[in-house]
């Protein structure tokens, strides 16, 4: 009974490697992580067995899926997902290599010929040459290189460019400890060589664990992996993605390294990449969950490119669908540079710095790849732009959070297509609201707005308002603080001022009015001096319009004067954040 048929068993490395298949690392899988500790754990256990203090090496366990089957006709082999042990097939792999490499040093090339033969490569007339082990493909090219050290006739995919790393330190180690074993002061001692390989394929065992066929390879490997990182939609997609390329390992490193890695890279981190996927899932369906979205992507992708017999064509339309709405995404999410009208570059930049909540983007990233391909104009997007912006900035000053806005979004452009004749009651449901001129004139003036989202924003966006025009490089809009004009903390002269209830107090600290935009260094120069210490240090130092306007026009500060200002400051907010009617 083979390997393949037992669903578990403890097995030697013999019968892992010298059937004619192939086992695979699938590519959601970690790269080979294996360090000098791992690899001097492994081969002290080795030394163990050969001093006879061990009658064999158990290793551990490996879990597999069967997932191609051998196909005489076509030369298809055999294959073999390693949804667990990627680490221990890695190095026994690497180790095998090692002997064979050190029977080709010596002079002995039919040894390293047997060696090959018999665990590393397939000698099927279909597929001779072809190692019987491949890595996630990151590590495929360093993986190729390495093997191609030995001087037999492989079937490898074309080389590529690669960073030496811990598959080339696996491999010396290995080469260093059968070098010591087979050389002494006699010179190369061919027995030991023999009897170190024989330990390594016959005393060292694993058990084997078949998973049945019923059992999803995903699903398999994120329990597997509980409690630790789980699976993200961003490692399924991409394992659907090149597990149809198993077979063809020269495509699937091509449509890795030409497709799938700039696909990857045009995003300024893997948190990014990984929240990208469920706003791109809401574009071709919008009433998936999160839950739900590799399903959703599944059967989008499915329906999308039936009829399409070539697995690398599909391959590579997903990825370029997947890409279609990556520019809106970075413009929103990272700030990144927006290539569009400079209207439309404005309004994305202001939703990026507010910054808008990630619910919004299923809406936003297709209003704008729609404005850029031109099938909507730039002054319908720019007005959609420019509502949604309100309606943020509206909810906040009346104190609704983010909340409950993914239901309003998720379906919003399958409901409104960029229409800004409708957005406004598109907008609003029986539980969000879209606040009015009169209920801002109410909920400003009496709600704080310190601790807000979008306090930070909303004193910016005043600022600039102020200046009629934007003078501030983005480095100094990051740089601003939110600033209590009246300290938080009430000393000295500050605290006959105010209403000894701490509430009442907070509740006007608190208030629009009360606040003003400074630089870090100029916030903390201010410090907690009384009014007249702040006007005078901060009147001809901060850059800011506003914050300087009311250091020159008030020669006291207290409630009167911060619900004054606030009234004021409604008035602006209500012009520049208009409600369409």
């Amino acid at each position: 009974m083979t390997l393949m048929r037992q669903q578990d068993s403890c097995v030697n490395v013999r019968s892992v490697f010298e059937v004619e298949r192939r086992l695979s690392a699938p590519l959601y899988q970690r790269r080979f992580s294996w360090v000098s500790k791992n690899l001097d754990e492994f081969w002290e256990d080795i030394r163990l067995v050969e001093e006879g203090e061990s009658e064999a090496l158990f290793l551990g366990a490996i879990i597999l899926k069967h997932e191609v089957a051998s196909n005489p006709s076509t030369g298809t082999l055999e294959e073999f997902l390693v949804l667990d042990g990627q680490q221990r097939i890695t190095t026994l792999f690497f180790a095998l290599l090692a002997v064979a490499l050190e029977w080709q040093e010596h002079g002995h090339p039919n040894d390293a010929t047997d060696v090959a033969e018999a665990f590393l490569m397939s000698t099927r007339t279909t597929t001779r040459g072809t190692p019987r082990f491949f890595p996630t493909i990151p590590d495929t090219p360093e993986f190729i290189s390495l093997c191609r050290k030995l001087d037999v006739n492989w079937n490898l995919p074309s080389g590529a460019s690669f960073r030496q790393g811990r598959m080339t330190a696996a491999l010396e180690r290995a080469q260093s400890e059968v070098r010591a074993r087979c050389l002494g002061e006699d010179g190369f001692n061919r027995e030991s060589l023999k009897a170190l390989e024989l330990t390594i394929v016959d005393r060292v065992e694993i058990a084997a664990i078949n998973i049945a066929e019923r059992h999803h390879p995903n699903e398999v490997f994120n329990r597997l992996n509980r409690p630790g990182q789980p699976l993200t939609v961003g490692d399924l997609v991409k394992n659907e993605i090149f597990r149809r390329l198993a077979a063809d390992a020269t495509t699937a490193m091509r449509l890795y390294n030409e497709h799938w890695d700039p696909f990857e890279k045009s995003f300024a981190n893997r948190q990014q990449l990984d929240n990208y996927y469920y706003p791109f899932t809401l574009t071709v369906n919008d009433r998936a969950t999160v839950a739900k979205a590799f399903g959703a992507l599944n059967d989008h992708w499915d329906k999308e490119f039936r009829g399409i017999d070539d697995s690398a064509k599909t391959a590579e339309l997903i990825i370029k669908d997947l890409g279609q709405f990556v520019p809106e995404y970075n413009a929103l999410s990272a700030g990144v540079s927006y290539s569009s009208t400079p209207e439309i570059a404005t309004w994305v930049e202001r939703l990026a710095r507010m910054p808008a909540p990630r619910v919004t983007y299923a809406f936003l990233i297709q209003l704008l790849r729609a404005q850029r391909l031109g099938e909507l104009s730039v002054s319908d997007a720019a007005e959609c732009l420019r509502i949604v912006e309100s309606f943020l900035v509206r909810r906040a000053f009346s104190g609704r959070e983010p909340t409950g806005l993914h239901a309003v979004f998720k379906s919003l452009w399958g409901k409104n297509g960029g229409n800004p004749g409708n957005l406004v009651s598109d907008l609003q449901t029986r539980t969000i609201d879209f606040p009015d001129d009169e209920q801002l004139r109410r909920d400003i003036p009496s709600k704080p707005f310190y601790g807000r989202r979008l306090d930070g924003y909303v004193l910016c966006e005043l600022e600039i308002d102020a200046h009629k025009t934007n003078p501030f490089s983005p480095e100094q809009l990051k740089a601003v603080t939110v600033d209590h004009l009246a300290p938080q903390s009430l000393k000295g002269t500050w605290a006959n001022e105010f209403p000894e209830d701490k509430e009442e107090r907070d509740q006007i600290l608190g208030l629009l009015g009360n606040l003003v935009p400074l630089s870090q260094s100029d916030n903390s120069t201010k410090g907690s001096a009384d009014w007249d210490e702040a006007r005078s240090r901060l009147r001809n130092e901060t850059i800011y319009r506003t914050a300087r306007e009311v250091l020159e026009q008030n020669e006291t500060w207290g409630p009167q004067q911060i619900a004054g200002r606030t009234a004021s400051l409604a008035e602006r907010a209500i012009c520049r954040w208009p409600r369409p009617q």
